[in-house]
């Protein structure tokens, strides 16, 4: 909501030199006894991590080096030391006075001032606690590495921002990519769409090659696995982009290919015939999901009239923002689309029935339009997507 309120918003994303590698056992055994695990199960837990040796073989193994120590760091490929990294950096949030994400060693900082001057001088504050939380627990913050992009939702984009930490000047970057979705500083999600129409066009030529040898059944589990899995990636968060379309033109296709269908075939039907989702059915079950399960913190609306049918009681109050990207946003939006589902799907008390049955009535639309105040069955809309 900073921007909501005219401030400047920058990310500081960190990149960590060889994370897992230079995890320091020490303060990974303070942290540990810090958190409640002592006794047997911290001995257990450092046993994995220490008296760790290896060596480099060549020659099918009969050449070998001399066997080394291995002093730092946690073993990658096991659930266990990936829990031994979390715990490693489970406190850096509480070090910065930003907002800090953090997934294994991806780490951003998002911070807000009034000014450029002002983000520019909490950049650099930022950085140098950060610089010294990571030397603190034995990590390394590779500033050359470390990029900062400044968000600019509209107009005539500020002027570059300029952070210098010790000598080192830190990037500023239109476009990175965190935790595998593309961010750029307009948050239009082009450059994002770009990547994700790259790989559905791949999957399609892998689709079309498997069509020839592949009975339904076994294509259409294919389309989950090598279509459906990278289109729903980030879906509720670019799902409402302008360009969301030209994903929606390589599903179908992909839906025409499993279901052998000649190219121009209208592909509402096959939808539902393979009791496949459209895209924008599946956003919409993301963000119904997310309501729903989130339900208690949205406020129930409140009506001046006292006659207020059985239809409207109970429903979500959601608030109106002044930027079009906020009202486009899950926590805005979602109630006003929470609010137009059936009484008959939205009184299910069980999650799973609930889950069940939206799926079930999304499919059966088949919806093409992203609604932003109806949800009007896909039947009534014109055939200009078809």
């Amino acid at each position: 909501m900073a921007k909501e309120n005219q401030c400047h918003v920058a990310i500081i994303l960190c990149d960590m030199t060889r994370a897992f590698d230079l995890c320091n056992h020490n303060v990974l055994e303070k942290k540990l006894e810090h958190i409640g695990i002592r006794g047997p199960s911290l001995k257990l837990m450092l046993d994995f991590l220490r008296q760790r040796h290896q060596c480099v073989a060549i020659n099918n193994g009969r050449t070998k080096s001399d066997s080394g120590n291995i002093d730092i760091g946690v073993p990658q490929g096991s659930s266990l030391a990936n829990l031994c990294f979390l715990i490693q950096v489970n406190d850096l949030p509480k070090i910065v006075n930003g907002e800090m994400y953090i997934f294994a060693d991806d780490a951003c900082d998002i911070i807000n001032a009034n000014t450029i001057p002002s983000l520019e001088n909490i950049i650099a504050s930022e950085i140098c606690r950060l610089q010294g939380w990571f030397t603190a627990n034995g990590l390394v913050l590779n500033l050359h590495k470390t990029q900062v992009m400044h968000i600019c939702l509209g107009g005539r984009p500020p002027r570059p921002l300029s952070v210098n930490v010790d000598g080192a000047v830190l990037p500023q970057v239109n476009s990175t990519k965190f935790l595998g979705v593309t961010l750029d500083a307009a948050l239009k999600w082009n450059v994002h769409i770009d990547v994700v129409c790259g790989k559905l066009s791949g999957a399609c030529f892998a689709l079309s090659r498997l069509a020839r040898i592949l009975p339904h059944q076994q294509l259409r589990t294919s389309y989950f696995s090598l279509f459906h899995s990278v289109m729903c990636y980030g879906l509720e968060f670019w799902g409402t982009a302008a360009e969301w379309q030209r994903v929606f033109i390589l599903q179908k296709r992909a839906v025409r290919i499993i279901s052998y269908a000649p190219h121009g075939t209208p592909a509402r039907q096959l939808f539902i015939n393979t009791n496949i989702m459209t895209l924008t059915s599946q956003y919409l079950f993301y963000i119904i999901k997310y309501i729903r399960k989130n339900i208690h913190l949205f406020p129930i609306k409140t009506f001046k009239s006292s006659r207020i049918t059985q239809k409207h009681k109970n429903m979500l109050d959601s608030t109106c923002c002044r930027l079009a990207k906020s009202n486009k946003t899950v926590s805005i939006a979602g109630p006003g689309i929470y609010n137009k589902l059936p009484d008959n799907i939205k009184n299910i008390e069980n999650d799973l029935t609930f889950h069940s049955q939206l799926k079930k009535w999304l499919t059966r639309n088949a919806f093409y339009d992203i609604p932003c105040a109806s949800l009007t069955p896909i039947h009534t809309y014109t055939n200009k997507y078809e």
